[in-house]
């Protein structure tokens, strides 16, 4: 597992995290996420759906690898997190 999944993980646990587009995007227009990650395999229409919308709010995002640990993360097939914690985020940035 490397550092970005493992903060995550706590991200998650912390209860910070948002997960799915719809949520995401539902957050993101409601100014309560500082980061967005979008992993590498959700389809161009959902990234750029994603990427409109974070440049419109002035959110910051970052698009991340899929792997299994991230999968066993989140128990889905979700394409899109939103982290709702400053520092959580900043952490995740420097990952």
């Amino acid at each position: 597992m490397n550092k970005i999944e493992g903060l995550i993980g706590l991200t998650r646990r912390a209860g910070k995290l948002v997960v799915g587009t719809d949520n995401v995007l539902d957050y993101v227009r409601k100014n309560k996420v500082f980061l967005v990650l979008i992993l590498n395999d959700a389809s161009e229409n959902t990234k750029k759906k994603l990427l409109d919308k974070c440049v419109f709010y002035g959110v910051e995002s970052k698009e991340i690898e899929n792997s299994a640990n991230l999968e066993r993360i989140l128990n889905n097939n979700k394409k899109a997190l939103g982290i709702a914690d400053k520092g959580f985020a900043e952490a995740i940035k420097k990952g």
